[in-house]
């Protein structure tokens, strides 16, 4: 009699744990059909291919121009691209900004990129995700392997060409995963322009051995003043004036040619 009872209580047992297996799959199973928020390493799953285009061809871009001011192959070499490389996945870097430009449209299935006229601060899982894409390709492929080819001239007639052959036959990230669940599209967020400027002077004064502070822009204007006086004291003035102008000029084209774009 004990022993019918206790194979009872057991099968009852059982019989519970099934159920909640049951309701415990439709909650994940529903949860997944609505959507939610992915994060940064899981958004990068599904943005392989499309990323490793965008990618290659912001390469493809920056070498070229390399090559053309370097004079072609030869005379630049590879060592220009290269230290290229090491930029163009920072989104804090003059290089890797492309990267805050970037909006991820669509909720399920093939994500697509659209470039967006202002820039972000690269905060959202979007950007992050872009972010760590662009380092998976360098990695997979390689830095010295990418330079390589650039140097060699391979793949180099388009950026289109560049792009399909290192994403599709150098490296597997295309074709790309397809989101099967849904999730929440994140919404573009243009950060304050000036702020982005501010922290990109800011940067580059850290880098040149200034305080790494954020300034206001008189006391940058300041401090300019100061780094001219101590380039005219060493003799080194009239280069200073010219590498300041030009980089204001650049400024001034970048700011005017941007293109609108829409958002995700």
């Amino acid at each position: 009699m004990r022993r019918a009872h206790l194979a009872l209580i057991l099968a009852v047992l059982l019989a519970v744990a099934c159920l909640v297996d049951v309701v415990d799959g439709k909650a994940k199973k529903k949860k997944k059909a609505e959507g939610g928020k992915l994060s940064a390493r899981d958004l990068a799953k599904y943005l392989g291919c499309q990323g490793c285009l965008a990618v290659t061809q912001t390469i493809y871009h920056q070498s070229k121009k390399l090559l053309d001011e370097g004079g072609g192959r030869k005379k630049t070499g590879e060592e220009p691209i290269m230290e290229m490389l090491e930029e163009v996945c920072d989104p804090d870097s003059e290089l890797g900004e492309w990267l805050t430009k970037v909006d991820v449209v669509g909720e399920t299935g093939e994500l697509v990129l659209d470039i967006m006229s202002d820039y972000s601060e690269c905060k959202g899982s979007e950007c992050k995700a872009l972010t760590k894409v662009c380092e998976d390709v360098k990695t997979e492929i390689g830095d010295s392997e990418i330079a390589g080819k650039v140097y060699r001239g391979h793949y180099m007639t388009s950026a289109d060409s560049f792009s399909q052959a290192m994403c599709g036959k150098v490296s597997k990230f295309c074709p790309g995963r397809k989101l099967a669940g849904k999730r929440v599209d994140e919404p573009f967020d243009a950060a304050d322009q000036e702020l982005i400027k501010a922290k990109r002077v800011q940067k580059s004064l850290k880098g040149s051995g200034m305080s790494g502070q954020i300034y206001d822009r008189d006391t940058i204007q300041d401090e300019m003043e100061a780094m001219e006086e101590k380039m005219d004291g060493m003799g080194m003035g009239d280069e200073w004036r010219k590498t300041r102008d030009a980089l204001r000029s650049k400024e001034k084209v970048l700011g005017g040619g941007q293109q609108e774009g829409n958002g995700g």
